[in-house]
């Protein structure tokens, strides 16, 4: 939701449609699922070819490219060339920075205490399938709540089928896999903030470092559509 509202900004290419569509609808229809596990399904995706690398926490593919590497692959994709002399937002999800990223714009939003309670209970909800013993993870299932799907060819087969006695426990061991819970380059942003704080102090930020303002009106209609549904 945050990178969407960052694409608002004319410093930043677009992953959606522009002029901007209805924010209220648009928010309802792609980060409010009825169905909190399918979630992952109907979020907008990267217009981008970023097959050679892997967002992911648990796989490694492309960490170790250099800037020319990057460089490469970008121009090798039409869509990113049409988009020349703006950044070209995409999301990562991982606790490190690779080499090629360095020096450029970095959102980070960190967990804090205020927000752990919330972020245990929505990755319960939204990340695997509960049934007696055994849960699916289906962010590792293909076919299942997998939104590029086709990258999964990429790598060999993963578990995502696991026994657990304790479901808090399990969702709590595998958050610690992934928190990012301390302050790094760039802009920082707490996870609290996005839920419940003053969203004017967070544009600032965002703007002031994109160099370019995002469109404000539309970002909170869509922030407080997603706080309505998740919050």
């Amino acid at each position: 939701m945050l990178l969407i509202c960052c694409t608002s900004s004319d410093a930043v290419g677009d992953w959606i449609e522009n002029p901007l569509p209805d924010p209220v609808e648009f928010t309802k229809k792609h980060f409010c699922s009825p169905v909190s596990n399918q979630h992952m399904s109907v979020e907008p995706q990267t217009p981008y070819d970023i097959g050679w690398y892997t967002r992911n926490q648990k796989w490694t593919r492309g960490d170790d490219l250099t800037h020319q590497e990057v460089d490469n692959f970008i121009d090798n994709d039409p869509i990113a060339l049409s988009h020349k002399g703006k950044y070209l937002a995409n999301m990562w999800q991982k606790t490190y920075v690779p080499d090629w990223f360095r020096g450029q714009k970095l959102v980070t939003i960190l967990n804090d205490p205020d927000s752990r309670a919330w972020l245990l209970q929505r990755r319960k909800e939204i990340f695997y399938e509960w049934d007696k013993n055994t849960v699916e993870h289906l962010r590792y299932k293909v076919g299942g709540g997998v939104p590029i799907k086709s990258y999964y060819k990429l790598f060999p087969t993963t578990q995502y089928l696991f026994e657990y006695t304790d479901k808090d426990k399990f969702v709590l061991d595998e958050f610690n896999k992934e928190n990012v819970d301390s302050e790094g380059e760039g802009v920082n942003i707490k996870l609290s903030t996005l839920l419940n704080g003053n969203m004017d102090i967070v544009w600032d930020k965002i703007d002031n470092y994109l160099g370019k303002p995002l469109d404000r009106q539309w970002c909170n209609k869509v922030t407080q559509t997603w706080r309505e549904r998740w919050h």
